[in-house]
C-alpha cells in the first residue's frame, strides 16, 4: 500500500461510508447494533496517532481503520469477504485488501483470535492478500485495542473478546504474536507503546489483565489435553 502513487480513499468518503444506512442521526451511533461502528471510528483514530508519530500518511491510515469493518453492514460472521467485495465494487481496489488482513497478525491466517475461516474463505483470503505491509500492521494492532467505547490495553481487549466468544487451541499464539507486533512497533516509535496512548483504559491494571489472560490460556489448554 505504502507505493502507491494514488490514493483514492480519503477519511472523508470513508466515514460517509461506514455510516451510511447506519447512523443517520448522532443518537443512532449509541445504539447496541452499532458497536461495531464505534469501534471502527476508534480504530481509525488510532491507526491516525501511529501514523502522526511514525511520519505516516494519517489520512489513509485514519481512512483504513475506519471502513475495515465494513463487511459487518451485510453480515458479521462473513465481514471480511464481504467487506473485501464492497469496497472492490466501489472502485477502491487496493483498500478492499485491509478487509481480509485485519484480522490475521502479519497476514497470517492462522493468526486470529477464533480458529480462522473455513477451507474456502481461507483459499480466498489468501488468493487476494499479498505480505504484510506497515499500514496492514497498524489496523491489525489497532483493532485489538479498540474497543467501541475507546482505548484499551490489548490484554484487556482480549478479554472482552474471549468472554463473548470461545478460546481456541490458536488464543495463546495469537496473544504472543500480536504481543509481539506491538514490540515491533516501540522499537520504530523508540518508545513505549502506551506512551502514543496514555489515555487506554486498562493500564493501571496491565499486569492483572495479563495474569488473568495467561490462567484462561492454561485452562484452555489443558482441556485441550484431556480431549
Amino acid at each position: 500500500m505504502e507505493d502507491r502513487k494514488e490514493k483514492l480513499l480519503t477519511s472523508n468518503i470513508a466515514l460517509k461510508l461506514l455510516l451510511f444506512g447506519n447512523v443517520n442521526k448522532l443518537e443512532d451511533l449509541e445504539k447496541g447494533e452499532n458497536a461495531w461502528i464505534r469501534h471502527s471510528i476508534y480504530v481509525g483514530i488510532g491507526a491516525a496517532r501511529i501514523a502522526s508519530f511514525m511520519g505516516l500518511d494519517k489520512d489513509y491510515l485514519m481512512a483504513l481503520g475506519f471502513i475495515h469493518d465494513i463487511g459487518r453492514k451485510l453480515d458479521h460472521s462473513n465481514h471480511v469477504i464481504l467487506g473485501y467485495k464492497i469496497l472492490q465494487e466501489l472502485g477502491f481496489l487496493e483498500e478492499a485488501k485491509i478487509s481480509l488482513t485485519h484480522s490475521f497478525i502479519e497476514n497470517d491466517i492462522t493468526l486470529t483470535c477464533g480458529m480462522g475461516p473455513s477451507d474456502l474463505k481461507r483459499k480466498f483470503i489468501i488468493e487476494n492478500t499479498d505480505e504484510a505491509t506497515i499500514y496492514d500492521n497498524i489496523i491489525q494492532l489497532c483493532d485489538l485495542f479498540c474497543m467501541d467505547s475507546g482505548f484499551t490495553t490489548i490484554e484487556r481487549r482480549l478479554l472482552d473478546i474471549y468472554t463473548r466468544k470461545e478460546i481456541t487451541k490458536n488464543s495463546n499464539r495469537h496473544y504472543r504474536e500480536t504481543t509481539r507486533l506491538k514490540d515491533k512497533f516501540e522499537i520504530m516509535l523508540g518508545l513505549p507503546f502506551y506512551e502514543v496512548f496514555p489515555d487506554a483504559l486498562g493500564l493501571e491494571t496491565l499486569e492483572e489483565d495479563r495474569k488473568k489472560l495467561l490462567e484462561l490460556f492454561e485452562v484452555e489448554n489443558k482441556k485441550l489435553k484431556l480431549k
